[in-house]
């Protein structure tokens, strides 16, 4: 009994050298300091925040936006921190509220790391990628028919119902009312499929200025009230709308 004992040791003892010598030789031992998972999770809060602010929980949308700073500046990303404020000053721009501050607070973060590329040009729109020009050309150009069938197959729908939006208020001062109202269609169908309450009150402003009647208009306005009343305002950043 005694020798088995001593065998059932043996085993276990040379068991553990051989995992420990094998886990030296891959390479897979668990550092002494371990990055805190809170720190790589910058990119994903700033994810959050997007999200929680277009769904209209602006409290949410404030914590995850402070958080993902914090995240960013523990990894002396200034760089990442600047774009939460680009971001945050696009998404209030979209329901028409200019914070100029947001942009200087960009700015100052920016300037702090020289090889940053979030600075005053994309802040004020100078910088535009392709995918925007190419938009952007279409507007310019007035083919409304080929933008609407473009962004129906967009891949990113944040940007897809923002520029339906742009698109359709072009088309409206190009005098094609009709095309307006497609594009503003489009736009609203994405929202409703992301629950996107901050975009559908913009959707629903838009359908208001197209609408030909005063009922029309006045069940639009009921509409767009209760939509608002599904904000949960926070103080801070978003506390009106």
């Amino acid at each position: 009994m005694n020798d088995f004992l001593v065998k059932i040791c043996a085993f276990f003892i040379l068991t553990g050298v051989l995992s420990t010598i094998l886990a030296g030789c891959s390479g897979r031992a668990r550092p002494v300091y371990p990055p805190a998972d809170s720190v790589r999770l910058a990119v994903v809060q700033r994810q959050d925040f997007v999200n929680a602010y277009l769904h209209g929980r602006w409290c949410d949308a404030e914590v995850a936006f402070e958080r993902s700073i914090g995240n960013f500046l523990a990894q002396d990303d200034f760089c990442g921190a600047a774009r939460n404020y680009i971001l945050a000053y696009k998404l209030r721009s979209y329901s028409n509220v200019d914070l100029p501050e947001l942009l200087e607070r960009a700015d100052e973060l920016a300037s702090l790391d020289p090889e940053c590329a979030y600075g005053k040009q994309e802040s004020t729109g100078l910088s535009v990628s392709k995918k925007d020009q190419h938009y952007l050309d279409l507007m310019k150009n007035e083919q409304f028919s080929i933008l609407k069938n473009e962004l129906k197959s967009e891949d990113d729908p944040l940007f897809a119902s923002v520029y339906a939006r742009k698109a359709a208020r072009a088309a409206l001062c190009a005098d094609q009312p009709d095309l307006a109202e497609e594009l503003v269609s489009t736009a609203r169908d994405i929202d409703a499929r992301q629950g996107w309450i901050v975009f559908l009150i913009e959707d629903w402003k838009l359908r208001k200025s197209m609408a030909s009647s005063d009922q029309d208009r006045q069940s639009i306005e009921k509409r767009i009230d209760l939509l608002q009343k599904q904000i949960h305002v926070c103080p801070g950043v978003f506390e009106d709308f």
